[in-house]
């Protein structure tokens, strides 16, 4: 699998990011092209190569010869609609400041709607953010990844005045994300976050990775430390590793009916897996330990799933890796009856297989035999489908 991973150890900004992107091979003239796209008058694009603590990378600037105008949220959403951008292209530019409109309305405590931008409503940031779509997408990237982010520290002034740093809408864009109040003035601005969760999977370690390129994208200030964003692009080196979180409770106070009940609500809201195990607790009481297995995305929901129906008063959470099995399905036919067979395969070869067990029950039904002979007739009408 093709991923990228977004080294933001000095922060992240949308002239970063998309000078990162084209540093690691993105084409630039595919990139200007799609923004002239944008029919923005006397807009355009520099690129050029500079020097960060003594790294070379690539900073790019926007050109502006006519005046930068304020947009709202329809505004911006209708410039790329009616543009001449491809689909996809489109799609991810709209999801970023579907993103930035949410977390500004939060902020303002106003429907997303009716969001008026100021700083990112400019010409800059709007073709920083559908220049960084449209890097991504040419360098045909299936997945990202990130380091956790550097706040920075400080005040920066805005079209709101004077506000702290991290402004209020990186914190909303960043909610749930991996973060260290380190650096200083503003390292994240509200573009480059709104770019990152909407391209990235997860926030953290780099996932085993083989590189092909890299690429150095520029900040505007020079600091004792590369101000850059360094993106990794390469190869996932083991395609059957995924990462994953785990969260428990263990609880002494609840029946198994109730048990039973959260482990049904934990799949039901997220969970990949969850079970229950029985546990000696102090003092002698036995208890269990309810367990959830979810995708990181997904990992505040469980948790409050979790925190919600059982009797717990607290939870615990930590990362994890595991290796699956690609998996297909195949379905055959059982006395009449079809049934989906699920195949697990590692390196092209089959290494097992299961009846869909709600299709193996239907038929066991309709048919009067017991549901282990209906798995075995099901394994024996895959083994002979193989051989066909």
């Amino acid at each position: 699998m093709r991923i990228a991973y977004f080294d933001c150890f000095a922060g992240a900004s949308g002239d970063m990011l998309l000078g990162a992107l084209l540093d690691a091979g993105a084409p630039i003239e595919a990139v200007r092209a799609d923004i002239a796209q944008l029919r923005l008058p006397g807009a355009g694009l520099d690129v050029s190569a500079v020097t960060r603590a003594g790294i070379r990378a690539t900073k790019v600037s926007v050109t502006q010869t006519e005046p930068s105008e304020e947009r709202d949220h329809a505004a911006i959403a209708a410039l790329i609609e009616e543009s001449g951008l491809d689909a996809p292209v489109k799609q991810l530019s709209l999801r970023v400041f579907e993103h930035l409109a949410k977390a500004e309305a939060t902020v303002h405590g106003m429907s997303p709607d009716h969001v008026h931008f100021h700083e990112v409503g400019a010409v800059d940031s709007i073709i920083d953010i559908v220049g960084c779509a449209s890097a991504f997408l040419a360098l045909r990237l299936e997945e990202a990844f990130c380091s956790p982010l550097p706040l920075g520290s400080g005040f920066v002034e805005t079209a709101h005045g004077i506000m702290p740093v991290p402004v209020p809408a990186v914190t909303e864009l960043l909610a749930g994300v991996p973060v260290t109040l380190s650096g200083e003035g503003e390292t994240v601005t509200p573009t480059g976050a709104a770019f990152l969760v909407s391209v990235c999977e997860s926030f953290g370690v780099t996932p085993p990775l083989q590189i092909h390129a890299t690429g150095w994208g520029a900040g505007d200030r020079e600091m004792v430390h590369p101000n850059s964003v360094r993106v990794l692009i390469g190869e996932t080196t083991a395609e059957e590793t995924d990462h994953v979180t785990v969260i428990e409770a263990t609880i002494d106070d609840m029946t198994p009916e109730i048990v039973a009940f959260v482990l049904e609500r934990l799949l039901e809201n997220g969970a990949l897996d969850a079970w229950v195990a029985p546990v000696s607790m102090k003092k002698g009481r036995l208890g269990y330990v309810i367990s959830a297995l979810a995708d990181p995305s997904e990992a505040g929901r469980v948790t409050n799933m979790l925190l919600y129906e059982t009797t717990t008063f607290g939870v615990r959470q930590y990362d994890a890796q595991r290796e699956v099995l690609d998996r297909s399905w195949k379905e055959v036919i059982v006395e009449g009856h079809p049934v989906r067979m699920k195949l697990g395969t590692r390196g092209g070869e089959v290494v097992t297989s299961s009846p869909e067990y709600d299709d193996a029950v239907r038929v066991a039904r309709a048919t009067g035999l017991p549901l282990k002979e209906i798995y075995r007739r099901a394994q024996i009408a895959l083994e002979s489908a193989a051989l066909s």
